[in-house]
């Protein structure tokens, strides 16, 4: 398959948990400019926290294992989406925040690469301890990351509430049991109705 491939440098860094989260904010908001859903996104995010290494697949699971963590180093952040009219687009950023984009098709990555060139945050997004990129955008019950420069607080939004869902449950069991219970009497009654026949 034919793929379309340029390195360009990234214009936030990546030596800091701030520098990487204001890089992946650019960049998903260049992705969504160009059209791509960034709600059906595969992210990985490979960095190390002194001597541990640490890999995350999301930018929440990030913000949680990052956000304040001494000795911060990234490895490799890469973001892969496919587009209804670019195919594939895969961006990767080294720890020497080195963009390599990767995509289908060569009007396209001309127009990415564009994109991210115009594209800027604005200073009260870069100063913004956690990303806020994905809030509203992602999957109805994907945890809401808030904060601000001492605390992340992550919380998770169901639907339903957990007892509405046990009940709801519960109905639906007993009123399964209870279907069978008639199929049950039906049955026997139509077999003892054939055999007294």
């Amino acid at each position: 398959m034919t793929s379309f491939k340029i390195t360009i440098e990234g214009k936030y860094g990546v030596k800091t948990y701030q520098e990487t989260k204001n890089t992946y904010d650019w960049i998903i908001r260049s992705l969504r400019k160009a059209g791509l859903d960034c709600t059906k996104l595969e992210i990985k995010f490979l960095f190390d926290l002194g001597a541990i290494s640490c890999s995350c697949n999301s930018i929440e699971e990030f913000v949680s294992n990052a956000y304040g963590a001494s000795e911060y180093s990234l490895t490799d952040m890469s973001i892969c989406v496919v587009g209804n009219t670019t195919g594939v687009v895969f961006v990767s950023v080294n720890h020497k925040n080195q963009l390599y984009i990767s995509v289908d098709n060569k009007n396209s990555l001309e127009h990415i690469v564009d994109l991210l060139n115009k594209t800027t945050l604005s200073e009260s997004e870069i100063n913004e301890a956690v990303s806020v990129t994905f809030i509203g955008s992602q999957y109805n019950n994907a945890p809401a990351i808030s904060g601000n420069n001492n605390t992340v607080n992550i919380t998770s939004h169901n639907e339903e509430p957990k007892i509405k869902q046990w009940i709801k449950a519960v109905a639906q069991n007993i009123l399964a049991n209870w279907i069978w219970y008639l199929l049950t009497i039906a049955a026997t009654a139509a077999i003892t109705y054939f055999a007294t026949r």
